[in-house]
């Protein structure tokens, strides 16, 4: 046998042993330490980078009953400030009580100059700008896009249902944007 060649016939079939002789086999590609360290470094950056824009908050009271329960685990989106959040969606907010909280509640109305306007889907166990005003727009910190656990409640958190048509004493009313 020639240098760098490998005989594979003892692993082969008795019939076929004869055929395969001297057949050489190119060893596995070697991975260099460049090749390794910038896997690494990319596995990195991309870690680092997914912490700077997505968060897991887990749910703690009942201000959110019942769209969330406490103990509901959600995926919270980092959403830039020149983002205009819409009525009705669920965001993660920092208690201008305590900056170490991170409060989740739902965007009741953003006014004019872009402060936001946030409620709890439970007033009577709700702390939210009822209690410390509207927030700038720049002090919310994402929104609230998935529930991943408890597995039975689990799927996309979308905004409340808009009210349709109602029918109060006979007249028909409809839910409009008055401009």
């Amino acid at each position: 046998m020639k240098s760098g060649e490998m005989h594979v016939g003892a692993t082969l079939p008795s019939a076929l042993r004869g055929r395969y002789r001297g057949v050489a086999a190119a060893p596995p590609p070697a991975v260099g330490l460049p090749a390794l360290t910038a896997a690494l470094m990319a596995a990195l950056v991309a870690v680092a980078a997914l912490a700077l824009v997505l968060r897991r908050v887990v749910v703690q009271g009942e201000s959110m009953r019942p769209a969330l329960a406490p103990g509901d685990r959600l995926l919270v989106v980092r959403v830039p400030p020149w983002v205009q959040l819409a009525p009705g969606a669920v965001v993660a907010a920092p208690d201008p009580r305590d900056r170490r909280r991170l409060l989740v509640k739902r965007v009741a109305a953003v006014e004019p100059g872009g402060r936001v306007v946030l409620h709890g889907d439970n007033p009577g166990a709700s702390t939210d700008s009822r209690t410390f005003g509207p927030l700038a727009r720049r002090a919310v910190w994402g929104v609230a896009w998935y529930r991943y656990a408890p597995p039975e409640r689990a799927g996309r958190l979308r905004p409340p249902e808009r009210p349709g048509p109602t029918t109060e004493g006979g007249d028909v009313t409809a839910a409009c944007d008055p401009r």
